[in-house]
C-alpha cells in the first residue's frame, strides 16, 4: 500500500466510511457504474459551485454508497476539509435532544465541508426524527457543503415520506438521479 493510500484509509476511517467502502475504494478502486458516473457529474459541478446536494436512488447493491465514498474522497481531495459519512440509523442515534456528545456530533455534521448520509429512507420514522432531519438539511442547504444522500426511495415516496420542504431543498440546490440497473454484489467486473 503506498502512503496516498495509506492516508486515504485513515481519513476515511475519521470520517466514518465503513471498512468495506474504504477497502473496496482503496485496494481495489471504484467499480464503473452509474451511480459512479453520477457522483463524479455532481463532483465536476461542486467544484464549479452548480451544484452542493445529489441524491442517488435505486435500488439495492448498484453501487450508491460506493459511489458516495469516492466521492467524498475525491472532490477537494488537495485540501480534504471535514468530511462526515453516516448511516441513516446512525443519525437516528444523535438524536434531536441529547447531551453534549450529540449536539457536538450535530455540529460536525452541520459544519462539515462534505457530507454523506447513507440509506434514507430505511429509518423509523419518528416527528423528533424529521424535525432534526428537517434542520440538518436546511443547514446543510444554507452552508452550500457538499450532501450526498443514498436511498433506495423513488423521489414520489420521498416526497410522501419528507415533505415538500425537504424535498424542495434537495431539487433546489442539487441533482436526483435514479439507478436503474439489478444488483452488483457477487458479480465479477466485466472485462
Amino acid at each position: 500500500m503506498t502512503d496516498y493510500q495509506r492516508e486515504l484509509m485513515r481519513l476515511m476511517t475519521e470520517w466514518g466510511v465503513p471498512p468495506r467502502a474504504r477497502k473496496l475504494l482503496v485496494e481495489q478502486g471504484a467499480r464503473d457504474t452509474q451511480a459512479l458516473a453520477h457522483a463524479r457529474t455532481f463532483a465536476d459541478a461542486f467544484v464549479r459551485d452548480d451544484a452542493s446536494i445529489l441524491v442517488l436512488a435505486g435500488g439495492v447493491g448498484v453501487g450508491k454508497t460506493i459511489a458516495a465514498c469516492w466521492a467524498m474522497a475525491n472532490v477537494d481531495a488537495p485540501k480534504w476539509g471535514a468530511r462526515r459519512f453516516r448511516h441513516i440509523a446512525q443519525l437516528v442515534e444523535t438524536g434531536l435532544y441529547g447531551g453534549e456528545l450529540e449536539r457536538a456530533e450535530r455540529k460536525q455534521l452541520r459544519d462539515a465541508k462534505f457530507l454523506v448520509v447513507d440509506d434514507i429512507g430505511s429509518e423509523n420514522m419518528t416527528d423528533t426524527f424529521q424535525t432534526m432531519f428537517d434542520g440538518l438539511m436546511n443547514q446543510r442547504y444554507e452552508s452550500l457543503g457538499a450532501t450526498i444522500l443514498t436511498t433506495n426511495l423513488t423521489s414520489q415516496q420521498f416526497l410522501e415520506r419528507y415533505g415538500k420542504r425537504i424535498y424542495d431543498r434537495l431539487r433546489g440546490r442539487g441533482e436526483w438521479y435514479e439507478i436503474n440497473h439489478e444488483s452488483l454484489r457477487g458479480r465479477p467486473e466485466p472485462s
